[in-house]
């Protein structure tokens, strides 16, 4: 019988993973015999697989990942599970943006609203200032924000930096961490 997501638990992490809180870092626990097919294929997993670091493939986004009785798991929220007895309500939030750092201290669980709230500096950008660009038709700069699903309209300004400094202080004022919008590595 193939597992299903459901079957997952934290306590079913806490038999197989081991995790350390501070360096975020989780490993396969040695697994009893009666967990396979056959005591040949128990022996054969726990030489290869116990003590081994776990779930530390990057994806395509930057987050670890891997698989658990053949599913897909983020390490970020495996980590939570395991810490804290359940899986995540919402969101799991790294804090210092390094989406590779799943040290307890490190993660949040919030809302997506709140997530965003502490995103970094998007890639395609072109203007180097977050929310910031170039309004063709008025040949000034335009500062603007996303908030709750809305474009909020800041203001539009004859140079740079008064737009970049407007968007700032608009966003601390709004609760906005302060790595909103840095240029910061994934890693």
């Amino acid at each position: 019988m193939k597992a299903k997501r459901t079957d997952i638990t934290a306590e079913f992490l806490t038999e197989i993973l081991t995790y350390d809180k501070d360096s975020g870092i989780l490993r396969w626990k040695q697994r009893p015999l009666e967990m396979f097919k056959s005591a040949n294929a128990g022996r054969t997993w726990n030489t290869r697989f116990s003590g081994v670091e776990a779930l530390c493939c990057p994806n395509g986004k930057g987050y670890f990942h891997g698989r658990i009785l053949g599913i897909g798991f983020l390490a970020h929220k495996v980590a939570w599970a395991i810490h804290y007895g359940q899986w995540p309500s919402f969101e799991i939030d790294h804090i210092n943006g390094k989406r590779t750092d799943n040290s307890i201290q490190n993660l949040r669980d919030v809302s997506s609203s709140q997530n965003r709230r502490n995103s970094a500096f998007r890639s395609d950008n072109t203007s180097g200032f977050c929310g910031v660009y170039w309004d063709k038709d008025l040949q000034k700069w335009r500062s603007a924000m996303g908030m709750n699903g809305k474009s909020i309209h800041i203001g539009v300004y004859e140079n740079i930096q008064d737009a970049a400094d407007a968007r700032v202080l608009f966003q601390k004022n709004a609760g906005f961490s302060d790595r909103h919008g840095l240029k910061l590595s994934l890693t």
